[in-house]
């Protein structure tokens, strides 16, 4: 049984074995998801924006417009959470795959993608179990007792209103740590996991927390820098179209169909999504090792996913 530390977990990314050029692919790939993404909600967003473009400029006719076009709305709400499922369970179980089985680059939309979309409810679930279980009761004893006190021993309260937030973060953090490895174990398995993934990370979550930790700082950095460079850039060369349209509904449609926008925009998306698509790779990586040195695993394919 390979071991789990801290570094191997940051570095899984690296030193995971397997069909060579698959990181090269997953990149340029999730580009070009990222485009048909783009263009999917650019098209559902198609038949909304004019009308609403055609009614900014007065407040009576935007009330209007929504009240009108509440089944578009909705449409587009359902495309967009639908999409982004898709998404976002296609490129993990291909970094997953890649992490557990050691297989080569696929995209395809299998049972593999499914139990996944399913990892994700049981992540809203737990979410909104966390909320319940700690906020609710936390908000309700807050209450009461800043009821039961005069006005000036209610100002000793106010740390606790601040104290409340830092409580439901950590919680969180605790929560999804333990759980990280729910998508990894599924795909490894092949079949639907999430509560029991906390056995996975039994002993090991702040080597875990430390690397994803670390990974978000750099990502955060990086991104940051790289989209202020890009906003910067963007500001220069359309700042001034922007400044014409003026709230001109036919200058905005205009500033919005100019070739030139689509043309950054793409540019745009090849750059910040390269970068964010070798993070969100790395990021898979530390939950992948979890599940690969699971102690209590004993698949009869151990020796075909031994890694580094």
């Amino acid at each position: 049984m390979d071991e789990f530390t801290f570094n191997s977990a940051l570095m899984h990314f690296q030193n995971t074995r397997g069909p060579k050029g698959f990181i090269w692919k997953f990149i340029l790939t999730y580009i070009l998801g990222l485009l048909v993404f783009g263009l999917i909600y650019l098209g559902a967003m198609s038949t909304l924006v004019p009308g609403l473009v055609e009614a900014s400029t007065d407040p009576y006719a935007v009330q209007t417009f929504f009240s009108q076009s509440l089944g578009n709305i909705i449409l587009f709400y359902v495309i967009l959470i639908v999409t982004s499922l898709i998404f976002g369970a296609v490129f993990e179980s291909a970094a997953l795959r890649h992490y557990v089985r050691g297989e080569g680059f696929s995209i395809r939309f299998s049972s593999d993608e499914l139990r996944l979309i399913g990892v994700y409810f049981f992540w809203v679930l737990t979410i909104l179990l966390v909320y319940v279980v700690v906020v609710l009761p936390l908000g309700i004893i807050a209450g009461l007792i800043a009821t039961a006190m005069n006005s000036s021993a209610q100002m000793v309260m106010l740390p606790m209103f601040l104290i409340i937030p830092l409580i439901v973060y950590a919680a969180l953090i605790f929560v999804s740590v333990r759980l990280a490895p729910a998508a990894a174990i599924t795909i490894r398995d092949k079949k639907l996991t999430f509560y029991s993934a906390r056995k996975a990370t039994k002993g090991r979550f702040w080597a875990m927390f430390a690397a994803y930790l670390i990974m978000f700082i750099l990502m955060y950095v990086v991104l940051i820098i790289v989209a202020a460079i890009i906003g910067v850039t963007g500001l220069a060369v359309f700042g001034s179209a922007a400044s014409l349209a003026n709230g001109d509904p036919q200058a905005i449609m205009d500033m919005i169909s100019n070739p030139s926008i689509w043309i950054f925009g793409i540019f745009a998306t090849l750059i910040f999504g390269g970068l964010y698509s070798m993070f969100y790779f790395a990021f898979q990586g530390i939950a992948a090792r979890a599940a690969i040195t699971d102690p209590d695993w004993s698949a009869d394919f151990m020796a075909a996913a031994t890694f580094s």
